[in-house]
């Protein structure tokens, strides 16, 4: 970036300033026009259990302790030059207003958004805070000259009043703005050492939190010229010094000059001079155990050696692990002895392969009785090569299955061995007590719930080879018994290598997913929680679920990625909601979630690809996500005319859908008229015109429901859009023929019925589900019917309606619902959302309208059982299916009155074309 541009850029983020601690003192200033900047701090305080004069407090103690340099404004830049970007459908990112981005606008602060922002890169939230806490106290409390000893600062009362706030701050940080930044635009030296410094020293070496803030607050106004002397380079200094000294910076190491800059106009100089580089593979030397560091300036002709010195690479920072965003498949896992370590890191890798690659290889079918997104898991070998498999059906193949992590000891291991329920004569033959028999069941359903890594030996035979190598390693007193007890506890090498093979499982999903990059974990975190894995590979391989679930594979993809909690702690699912499916009333239900199609954590979200209506989506790739940077929301109509964003108001929220609403009275108030029998019908080309809006509702503190309502003429319908790529996973028939492509077919006879449907007809009458208001069968017919289940034949009755069973057969459908010829993904995509649960027949304008009829007489239900409802549907679409969106008056309102209209206006006009379905928006 040239100078020229970091300048503009520098003007364009200063015009954007806010001075903080004047906005706070609007609180109370409902005329003033900061008031509603202000109203938003008072309820991060509120949230956050602070009060507004704790925040103003440490704020004037910071105020204009340092300023960034000009590679530092680089890092604002990038921060703050956002704008409003549709995501994914009806789903909008804007620059999320947390307090991070806050302090960024303001001159006079954001260097604390800097400096926190850098130290993430290689430690954690509170290493960070003693920090910041440190710094501040040291340049308030002693203007940087007389140091204040650690046990001083730990128990001033300043700190006590500075700490909550720092806290917050510091978290917030992280989660806004840290984590919501790209490992690439953090890897191209924004955020990081220049490479040059990079290739000293791969692991890095640290000052202590006190040590480091004492350093940073005699630095921030240094002397002339002053020379760090160390054994190694002190990374965590270094990396500060390079985003806010603004003078000339140098690093000598071992003799030869390997790094020289100024940034900026100040006449001072610092050098940093190391003794030695360290190894490529991190294998570092060192001289003594307490490696020391002494810093030097000129007094007259001489140096002075008392502006500080210390030891560095202590206990403390050893401990401290980085928070920034970090690779896919790089575990922060180390075991003891560098053989042993080797070893361990070999086998995990190889059979975290092993075992994924076998997953994607699992053949899946459709899963016909499942309110979510799922497939059903198939392990007969028979069914191979005749069905999707789970590579198929994710966005992309994930980079572990060419990862060069074979290991030849595993070559003959057995991945996967699939159990049975015993049978009764297992059982009976069993060598237990009853008093065992029993115990042992009750210990079964106690545990039933709890999918725990430790489930997963009685189906991959390829863990219980490695746990049982591993052992061999381990000298814990579990591990020492002659029969080792399960689960391994905290600390076994067991447990370690266990969950680090679940943890390259859950990247490996994630990568599938289309993830670039994930959110740091430590390795005390990785042995704590699996991620969900244990979850997926169990739905798999239980007997009783074979199944491949979209919110188990979310839920993974978006811990992965987000560094949130699981879903079910976030949507409040743990609580033991019942579905709506299985509630009896919709009155019951109307709340209650459906699909989760997005995630928000702090400044990233992940949001389903297939929400979209507008594009073609498919069953294939279906399971991925696009990864957008801000706020999300949608685009809603005020009162007054207006277009607003309304984004999902909290830092950490779920959103899911809600149930399509119900037509069933006006279906039966005004019946849809059949064609006349035996006559030409025409199924013309739909070219209706559909809007569309959505309503997003507030479910308690994280949680939020979206609906989409469409609207067509003189019906609109309040719809769950997940429901398309639900029908899509269904694979459904296709018709195709060679004759003519002739829209004009000749209605059946009697009994058999047609009707069609223009789209604004089908978008008020069709149900996602069998109607619930069918008439109770009378007596007479549960016996005829219970006699055709017997027999195999109808019972032949003397009245009208009898004779009509006689001529139809139970499983010949009576009626054939019809659509018009729909022009748009749109409006097909709708339509597939309104049939859920019905036979249906697509005709992509491939068959003439009298082969579709036939065939769509002759298919079978989905799951081969026919209910009393025996219709079919077919959806035609034209040949040329258009990708232009409906009419959305909100937004059109939106992007004439947003001062941000260029990317708007962009968006507009370039995804009638198609938008970045299954694609990840690099960020």
């Amino acid at each position: 970036m040239s100078e020229r541009e970091i300048a503009a850029r520098g003007l364009d983020v200063a015009a954007r300033s806010i001075d903080l601690l004047t906005v706070l003192g609007e609180l109370s200033n409902r005329a003033s026009p900061m008031y509603q900047m202000a109203l938003e701090f008072g309820r991060w305080l509120e949230r956050e259990k602070l009060s507004h004069l704790q925040l103003q407090s440490c704020l004037k103690e910071a105020r204009d302790l340092v300023q960034p340099n000009v590679t530092g404004q680089e890092f604002f830049a990038m921060v703050l030059n956002r704008s409003q970007v549709r995501a994914v459908g009806p789903l909008f990112a804007q620059p999320h207003g947390s307090l991070g981005r806050y302090l960024a606008r303001d001159v006079h602060l954001r260097w604390m958004t800097l400096t926190i922002s850098c130290l993430f890169e290689y430690h954690s939230e509170g290493f960070i805070s003693d920090v910041l806490c440190a710094f501040i106290m040291q340049s308030s409390l002693a203007g940087g000259q007389n140091r204040l000893s650690e046990y001083r600062l730990a128990h001033h009362p300043m700190r006590l009043e500075i700490k909550p706030v720092i806290d917050k701050i510091v978290s917030s940080i992280w989660c806004n703005v840290v984590n919501s930044l790209g490992l690439e635009n953090t890897s191209n030296g924004i955020l990081r050492l220049p490479k040059e410094l990079q290739a000293i020293c791969p692991r890095g070496h640290h000052l202590e939190s006190h040590t480091l803030g004492l350093a940073m607050s005699k630095l921030r106004d240094s002397p002339t010229q002053v020379i760090i002397e160390s054994e190694h380079l002190l990374t965590n200094l270094t990396l500060w010094l390079v985003l806010h000294f603004h003078g000339k910076l140098r690093v000598v190491v071992s003799g030869a000059t390997v790094y020289e800059k100024r940034f900026g106009d100040e006449e001072k100089h610092i050098e940093l001079r190391s003794k030695r580089f360290c190894d490529s593979e991190g294998k570092c030397k060192s001289d003594s155990e307490k490696p020391m560091f002494k810093m030097y300036t000129v007094v007259g002709s001489k140096f002075d050696a008392h502006m500080m010195s210390g030891t560095y690479d202590t206990q403390m920072t050893l401990e401290s692990v980085p928070r920034a965003r970090q690779p896919l498949y790089k575990s922060p896992v180390s075991y003891p002895g560098s053989a042993v370590s080797r070893s361990l890191k070999l086998r995990t890798r190889s059979a975290a392969k092993k075992i994924m690659t076998w997953l994607l290889d699992c053949n899946i079918d459709n899963s016909v009785d499942s309110n979510q997104l799922s497939f059903r898991v198939l392990h007969d070998v028979k069914s191979r090569g005749k069905t999707l498999t789970v590579a198929d059906v994710v966005a992309k193949v994930p980079l572990i299955r060419n990862m060069d992590w074979d290991v030849d000891d595993d070559a003959a291991s057995v991945i996967f061995m699939y159990q049975t329920a015993p049978t009764l004569e297992e059982w009976l033959d069993s060598k237990h007590s009853d008093d065992e028999m029993i115990d042992e069941a009750a210990a079964s359903e106690e545990n039933d719930d709890e999918d725990e890594p430790i489930k997963l030996l009685n189906y991959f035979p390829i863990l219980q080879d490695l746990l049982a190598k591993v052992r061999q390693s381990c000298n814990c007193h579990v591990c020492k018994l002659p029969k080792p007890k399960f689960p391994p506890s905290q600390g076994c090498l067991q447990r370690m290598v266990l969950h680090e093979v679940l943890f390259y499982i859950a990247h490996a999903i994630a990568d599938a997913f289309g993830a670039p990059d994930s959110s740091a974990r430590s390795a005390v975190q990785i042995e704590s929680d699996d991620l969900g894995v244990s979850r997926i590979l169990l739905d798999a391989v239980h007997p009783e679920r074979q199944a491949m679930n979209w919110h188990s594979w979310l839920n993974t993809a978006s811990r992965v990625v987000l560094g949130c909690a699981s879903l079910e702690e976030l949507d409040g699912s743990t609580s033991g909601d019942m579905h709506y499916s299985e509630k009896n009333y919709f009155t019951e239900a109307r709340l209650l979630t459906t699909s989760t199609v997005a995630v928000q954590f702090g400044g990233l979200a992940v949001i389903a690809p297939w929400l979209d209506l507008a594009v073609p989506i498919s069953a294939k790739g279906c399971f991925g996500m696009v990864v957008a940077r801000g706020q999300i929301g949608i685009i809603v109509k005020g009162l007054d005319g207006s277009s607003e964003f309304q984004p999902v108001e909290a830092e950490t929220a779920v959103v899911q859908t809600l149930k399509t609403e119900e037509i069933s009275d006006f279906a039966e108030r005004f019946p849809k008229q059949q064609e006349p029998p035996d006559s030409e019908t025409t199924i013309p080309t739909d070219r209706s015109e559909v809007s569309s809006d959505y309503i997003l509702v507030a479910d308690g503190s994280s949680l939020y429901k979206l609906l989409m309502r469409v609207s067509s003429g003189t019906h609109s319908r309040l719809l769950d859009p997940s429901l398309a790529m639900l029908k899509l996973s269904q694979q459904l028939p296709a018709v195709t023929c060679t004759h003519a492509k002739s829209p004009v077919v000749r209605s059946p006879h009697l009994p058999r019925i047609l009707k069609t449907y223009p789209f604004e007809d089908l978008l008020g009458r069709w149900s996602p589900a069998p109607s619930d208001n069918a008439p109770t069968p009378t007596d007479s017919e549960i016996i005829q019917q219970a006699d055709w289940d017997e027999k195999g034949y109808s019972i032949p009755t003397p009245t009208e309606a009898q004779g009509y069973a006689e001529k139809t057969n139970h499983n010949v459908p009576s009626t054939c619902h019809c659509s018009f010829a729909l022009d748009t993904y749109f409006k097909y995509h709708v339509a597939l959302a309104l049939v859920r649960d019905c036979v249906v027949l697509t005709n992509y304008g491939s068959a003439c309208m009298t082969c579709a009829l036939e065939k769509a007489y002759q298919m079978e239900a989905v799951n081969g059982i026919d209910n009393l409802d025996n219709d079919r549907w077919i959806i035609n679409t034209t040949a040329r299916v258009a990708t232009s969106r409906p009419k959305e008056p909100s937004l059109q309102n939106w992007i004439r009155s947003t001062n941000e209209t260029q990317s708007l206006k962009r968006i507009a006009d370039t995804e009638v074309g198609g938008t970045s379905q299954g694609k990840v928006l690099r960020y």
